[in-house]
């Protein structure tokens, strides 16, 4: 056992002497390779304009998470001037570290191609797996990262802390973010090989946030004692640096074993026969036969199956978006716990506080709760103890501390997020007070964190609930012809008919939004308006977005790799795609504003039914729009399929 142990170190030890001294000139070599391959590629000029889009866009991200790391210890002093501001950012490294993640995810590539050429000269496997692992640390999203945590550590954590303290809790937050950006690459070589394995991550996600509302302390809280323990005892940022480690050795040992494409394949027999036919569909006519066409090519390749699984992760987002928005339901207030109030105050170890306040802004389901780390206070539990009504707008509660304590005390309305606030809108949270004698607290209190209501819709949840109804239709959508692109040729020469072949590219994307919002009838729980919500955005989504698809559709130019791994189209048209999307935002926001210059807000949301209804109703004669746009565009698109 103990000679096993020592090889195991052993040959650790060794991938990492090879790294630093061995191959380090061959690995810069080819790093260089990589560099001038793109500036003498052919394809510089046709890429050349992505190229720039795409670096301006990460030059002006890193330039905002430089400003966000640099003005964020102010704004936090401003928003809790008793709080540390590099223990709130601690508590929020890991949900910036999670959102990191989802968007690496999506966004960021797996550079094993990068190597193909050289397998077969004389280059060592090792070199090529060390030169993929340094590569992807060049990646926008460690860039920005590090833009954001330098300047925080500098104004931030230094001006706190000593400069090791410092030093050790900016190598922590880095080594997080590089353990991520790893985690990343080992877990979506397995993703694409095997979809289903997202589907834990998913349920992972969903109990963290389930326990983020039910758990006194949320699991920021906990993490942000772990980080915070760095600047306490800095031998601790051992761990995340030897967990960024460990990361990097599984990913070598990874590729390692995965050198070769065929190494990916997974050694199982897929049962195609499942997917061969569709029996139900038969009575659909010849519709049904095309969107059978359409299923299978969806489950039998590995491209728009892993899209598929891909798409069931936004609908976690209502967690952390619908409760936002929707008011939550008021705890009723216990007028039961007088017990403390009657004590005399003659205990010369005691005093009296008497807290008070006057509001006019309290909604009429809710009461005023006081609440802090005291047991008297509830002990943090923003729905323990209320404070009695004496009026309409006047609510007072008396309580006995002991003398020379230091106490905590905020306001809110029994809810989550529902502290009390200034004029500007910014909580009064956390405040203190020395118990050395008797004392009365009167607060006038004209605002609350009350969530929006349904006179207050704002564009934000308009858009997520068009977007999350849109979502699996536009993935398939914005691709609509480029599906077929690797035979588009012989659709051309075939008899089919046109209509029933496009409609029936609407009808599975109207199939995507019905899915949708019977996967979101769940969230009924933040209120039953969520349904009515859902079920508009849904109808707007089929109307106007779906339609809106088709038309677009036509120009597309670029063929999909059905079984590419990437998740942009051969990488290069993100850009592109983008664009074609923009009508899409221009005639939503249209809308909304025009409900808004007439006051109509609360509306809003039957302004889109409308819209989406209308075009429901025209759908056929919009179609035939589209066809004749298809038979002047087929050439064009066949020619540009075949050109990539």
């Amino acid at each position: 056992m103990f000679a096993g142990a020592g090889v195991s170190y052993y040959s650790h030890g060794m991938l990492i002497r090879q790294l630093l001294l061995k191959d380090h000139n061959m690995i810069k070599k080819l790093l260089i390779h990589h560099w001038k391959s793109y500036w003498r590629s052919p394809e510089k000029g046709q890429n050349l304009t992505t190229a720039i889009v795409t670096g301006l866009s990460f030059l002006i991200l890193s330039g905002y998470g430089f400003a966000a790391g640099f003005y964020l210890p102010d704004l936090l002093k401003k928003i809790a001037p008793h709080e540390s501001p590099t223990a709130l950012l601690n508590t929020g490294v890991l949900y910036i570290t999670s959102v990191w993640f989802l968007l690496r995810l999506f966004l960021q590539g797996i550079p094993s191609q990068a190597v193909d050429y050289y397998r077969m000269l004389p280059v060592k496997r090792s070199t090529l797996i060390w030169t993929l692992l340094l590569k992807s640390l060049a990646s926008p999203f460690n860039m920005v990262a590090f833009f954001f945590y330098a300047p925080f550590a500098f104004k931030g954590v230094l001006s706190e802390y000593p400069l090791t303290p410092a030093i050790c809790w900016f190598l922590t937050v880095i080594s997080i973010e590089l353990s991520s950006n790893y985690f990343m690459l080992y877990v979506k070589k397995r993703i694409f090989s095997k979809p289903t394995l997202i589907l834990p991550f998913i349920l992972i996600l969903i109990v963290s946030l389930v326990f983020e509302f039910i758990a006194s302390k949320s699991t920021g809280y906990y993490s942000g004692l772990l980080i915070g323990s760095v600047i306490i005892n800095p031998f601790v940022v051992a761990i995340p640096v030897l967990v960024l480690g460990g990361l990097v050795i599984l990913n070598y040992r990874s590729l390692d074993n995965n050198f070769y494409p065929d190494d990916l394949v997974i050694g199982r027999k897929e049962n195609i026969r499942s997917y061969s036919r569709y029996d139900f569909l038969e009575n659909f006519g010849e519709i049904g036969s095309y969107v059978a066409l359409e299923l299978k090519m969806i489950f039998r390749n590995k491209r728009p199956r892993t899209l598929f699984y891909y798409s069931f992760i936004f609908f976690i987002y209502p967690l952390m978006i619908y409760k936002n928005y929707f008011a939550p339901t008021y705890p009723l207030p216990d007028k039961t716990k007088n017990i403390i109030e009657k004590s005399d105050g003659k205990n010369n170890n005691s005093s009296r506080v008497t807290f008070i306040i006057n509001s006019s802004a309290v909604p009429k389901s809710a009461n005023v709760f006081v609440y802090g780390k005291n047991e008297n206070l509830g002990g943090g539990n923003v729905d323990e103890v209320n404070l009695f009504q004496e009026t309409d707008h006047r609510w007072s509660r008396s309580f006995q501390f002991r003398n020379g304590e230091v106490i905590d005390y905020s306001f809110c309305l029994g809810a989550p997020k529902s502290n009390a606030a200034d004029s500007n809108g910014i909580p009064l949270i956390k405040n203190f007070l020395a118990v050395r004698s008797d004392t009365v607290i009167e607060l006038n209190i004209q605002r609350w964190q009350v969530p929006l209501q349904k006179g207050q819709m704002g564009f934000l949840l308009v858009f997520w609930v068009v977007f999350l109804m849109s979502y699996g239709g536009a993935m398939y959508g914005e691709y609509l012809y480029s599906w077929e692109g690797g035979f588009f040729d012989l659709l051309l020469s075939r008899k089919i008919n046109k209509e029933k072949y496009i409609e029936t590219k609407f009808v599975i994307m109207v199939a995507t939004s019905v899915l949708a919002f019977i996967i979101m009838i769940p969230y009924a729980f933040f209120g039953i308006q969520v349904l009515w919500f859902n079920l508009a955005g849904a109808i707007y989504a089929a109307g106007v977005n779906f339609i809106l698809f088709i038309l677009l559709g036509n120009y597309n130019r670029r063929r999909m790799d059905l079984n590419s791994n990437r998740m942009s189209m051969q990488g290069r048209d993100g850009w592109g795609q983008s664009f074609k999307s923009l009508p899409i935002m221009v005639l939503m926001g249209i809308i909304y504003l025009f409900m808004m210059l007439l006051k109509l807000l609360d509306y809003v949301f039957y302004a889109y039914t409308l819209v989406g209804m209308i075009g429901l109703i025209l759908h056929r004669k919009l179609i035939k729009v589209a066809i004749i746009q298809f038979d002047k565009q087929r050439y064009k698109m066949s020619a540009g399929f075949r050109q990539n």
